[in-house]
C-alpha cells in the first residue's frame, strides 16, 4: 500500500497553550507510531499561533480557514482533498499506539464484503450504551452503531456513500453515525486499544469566527 493509498486527517483548533500542547502530542504519536505509509492532511481552523505550528510539522497537505465553521465541515474538507482508498480522521486531543492504523486497515480488508468502519479506540460509549452493539463477527469483532470521532478509519467508499458530515448538528459524529447505519454500514471495533482520548473539553465551537484578524 502506498501513500496515496491512505489519508490521515487531523481537524484542529487550539486557542491556548494547553490546546496547542495537545496538537503537538497528538502529531508526534501519530508520527511515532504508524509505520505504513500516508499522506497527513491538516484541516487548521486557527488561530494564527496555531497556523504557525502546523506549518512548523509540515504535513503534506494544509488547509487553513479563516472563518471556524465546525468539526463538521472540517472533516468534510479533509476528506475530499485527496482521492484515497482509505481515510483516518483523528482529533487533535488523542494519543495514538502503535498498530492503530495498521490494525484498522487490515481489519476492514479481512471482511470485504461488509460495509464497515474501523474503530480502533475503546471507548465509554461500549459501556453506557450496549444497546449500540450489532452483533459480533469471528475473531471477536464487534459491530456498533455508533462510534466516538476522535479516531476513526474509513474505506473512500464509505464517505463516498454516506456523504458530507452536518455543518449544523451540535453533535455531527452522532448524526454521521446515524446516516450511515441507516444506509446499512456499521462500526466495527477489534480486539485491543490502540487510542486514548486526551482532551477534557471541546476542540471547536461554531460560534468562534476571526472578524478583522480577532477570533471572537
Amino acid at each position: 500500500m502506498t501513500k496515496d493509498d491512505v489519508s490521515v486527517v487531523l481537524i484542529t483548533w487550539a486557542m491556548d497553550e494547553t490546546r496547542m500542547n495537545l496538537v503537538r502530542n497528538t502529531i508526534k504519536s501519530l508520527r511515532k507510531n504508524t509505520q505504513m505509509e500516508y499522506t497527513f492532511v491538516v484541516v487548521d481552523n486557527g488561530p494564527d499561533a496555531q497556523t504557525d505550528l502546523i506549518r512548523s510539522l509540515k504535513p503534506d497537505i494544509h488547509i487553513i480557514n479563516q472563518i471556524n465553521q465546525g468539526p463538521g465541515e472540517a472533516r468534510t474538507q479533509g476528506a475530499s482533498i485527496t482521492n484515497s482508498k482509505y481515510i483516518a480522521h483523528i482529533d487533535n486531543d488523542i494519543e495514538l499506539y502503535p498498530g492503530w492504523l495498521e490494525q484498522s486497515i487490515a481489519t476492514l480488508e479481512r471482511f470485504p464484503d461488509k460495509k464497515l468502519i474501523a474503530g480502533p479506540a475503546r471507548s465509554m460509549l461500549m459501556k453506557k450504551r450496549p444497546q449500540h452493539k450489532m452483533g459480533v463477527l469471528d475473531g471477536g469483532y464487534e459491530l456498533w452503531s455508533l462510534c466516538p470521532s476522535y479516531c476513526w478509519v474509513m474505506p473512500r467508499s464509505a464517505f463516498n456513500e454516506v456523504g458530507r458530515w452536518s455543518k449544523t448538528d451540535p453533535i455531527e459524529d452522532r448524526e454521521y453515525c446515524n446516516r450511515a447505519v441507516a444506509l446499512g454500514w456499521a462500526y466495527i471495533w477489534f480486539p485491543g486499544a490502540f487510542v486514548l482520548h486526551m482532551g477534557k473539553y471541546k476542540s471547536f465551537s461554531k460560534r468562534k469566527r476571526l472578524v478583522n484578524g480577532v477570533w471572537i
